[in-house]
């Protein structure tokens, strides 16, 4: 389980397994999920150059550079999170991630990366006010 579920449930009584469930490592919301803004072949092929593309590698440094340089959050969730490219270079930097995005192919790829993952709009999550420290929307 995720130090993040860990800490929402030990904190602010908040169960992932309340809001959805787990389908093969990606955490589903099926109520209340917005359709993604990409289809799902879409977030196939930037999974496909993401690891080759310089775009890709300039942004993410800039991301944990900026981040750093403010003072690396204990944790964050990516909202909008797609294939995870962000939140796993945030999860090298050392920060604990959690990645919310509409697209279960998206989310399955952040998964598949090593990251919590959910497939959701972050207000479907029902999360308690005040119980997220910092939310990323990048790009």
């Amino acid at each position: 389980m995720s130090e993040e579920f860990l800490r929402l449930s030990h904190d602010h009584d908040w169960h992932v397994d309340n809001v959805a469930s787990n389908n093969n490592g990606v955490w589903v919301v099926d109520r209340g999920r917005p359709e993604s803004t990409f289809a799902d072949k879409v977030h196939t092929g930037v999974a496909e150059i993401e690891a080759k593309s310089l775009w890709f590698e300039v942004r993410n440094r800039l991301i944990v550079d900026y981040l750093s340089a403010m003072g690396m959050p204990r944790s964050i969730w990516e909202v909008g999170s797609g294939t995870g490219i962000v939140a796993r270079e945030l999860a090298l930097a050392g920060c604990t991630v959690v990645a919310v995005e509409p697209s279960i192919s998206g989310a399955a790829a952040a998964a598949r990366g090593g990251i919590p993952s959910i497939a959701s709009s972050l207000e479907s999550l029902n999360l308690p006010t005040r119980s997220l420290s910092t939310i990323g929307l990048f790009d």
